[in-house]
């Protein structure tokens, strides 16, 4: 989730095995969408370069209010094709919560695992973990309580696959996010029920009601746009978290060809954010500028 520590967060990135690591090509197309400058494009450079720096690859790149993860998360995940992975997302999450509080936004998003531990929902622990964040969540909605939210978002990555699970309060909807797989999908059909079903379930145990009525809750598929390789599920997942609406087509706001230039705003904004306590002249002196922009612009 995004506000509340759970106490199980993501610190073990040294035992990450560090995918082959791939570059930007250039020159990089312009995209007027998702625009990038050329500063944008040289930290992005940089991290995904510290991402496979000894002695800095394993030192924390986001130290956010009780997330952080490291530069082989940041670098690695966010590199061309990189798949994005568990240490990330927390700090998305805590981003668009210190983006924009919840009782703003009406939106709570939830750290990967919490979504992970309803879909996979078979012990004390896994309700442990869905207690706290939901209460966490809930003093930090409008009135103290959660279902006055408009939204709740949980990212879950599934046989390495990122999707996402929101419950819309708004709209009475349970809404699947995916960018591979359809509603009729083997994938899908697996993982549907159990998530509507115990999220009602333990929806009534940890806040001991009855209301709101699950059952009359929608099922919605929203228009997503479709990634052209097997990497960009969490990117175009991190994307559709951001920009969900019921009442909008994500595939007109956009597409897997954006994905490139979303991935070097996101590295950008996730590194340079007000909220990241990490000492920035590792990123901004990494390269000497004037050589880096003959790199980029070659006469």
């Amino acid at each position: 989730m995004t506000a509340h520590n759970t106490g199980r967060q993501s610190t073990n990135d040294k035992f990450i095995c560090l995918q082959p690591k791939n570059s930007l090509i250039f020159p990089l197309p312009e995209n007027s969408r998702f625009p990038v400058s050329d500063e944008d494009i040289m930290h992005y450079c940089a991290i995904v370069d510290l991402a496979y720096t000894n002695r800095i690859q394993k030192n924390y790149a986001l130290v956010y209010h009780g997330v952080h993860c490291s530069f082989v998360s940041l670098g690695q995940t966010l590199m061309p094709d990189g798949h994005i992975d568990n240490f990330l997302i927390p700090c998305f999450c805590r981003k668009l919560f210190e983006d924009k509080h919840p009782t703003k936004s009406g939106r709570h998003y939830f750290f990967s695992y919490v979504g992970e531990s309803i879909l996979d929902f078979s012990s004390s622990l896994h309700e442990n973990i869905v207690r706290t964040s939901f209460l966490g969540a809930a003093s930090a909605s409008k009135g103290k309580r959660l279902d006055l939210s408009d939204r709740l978002f949980f990212p879950i990555c599934h046989l390495e696959h990122w999707f996402t699970f929101v419950v819309d309060f708004k709209w009475k909807l349970f809404a699947f996010l995916d960018s591979f797989y359809g509603p009729k999908s083997e994938y899908q059909l697996a993982v549907q029920e159990p998530l509507m079903k115990n999220f009602a379930i333990l929806w009534k145990k940890i806040f001991d009601t009855d209301e709101p009525d699950f059952k009359k809750f929608q099922v919605m598929f929203p228009n997503m746009p479709r990634q052209g390789n097997a990497h960009n599920c969490g990117v175009m997942t991190m994307k559709a978290m951001e920009l969900f609406d019921p009442t909008k087509d994500l595939r007109k706001l956009f597409s897997d060809n954006d994905v490139c230039h979303i991935r070097i705003q996101y590295a950008n904004s996730l590194f340079f954010h007000r909220g990241n306590k990490v000492d920035q002249n590792v990123v901004t002196s990494f390269f000497d500028k004037e050589d880096f922009m003959r790199q980029l612009h070659p006469s």
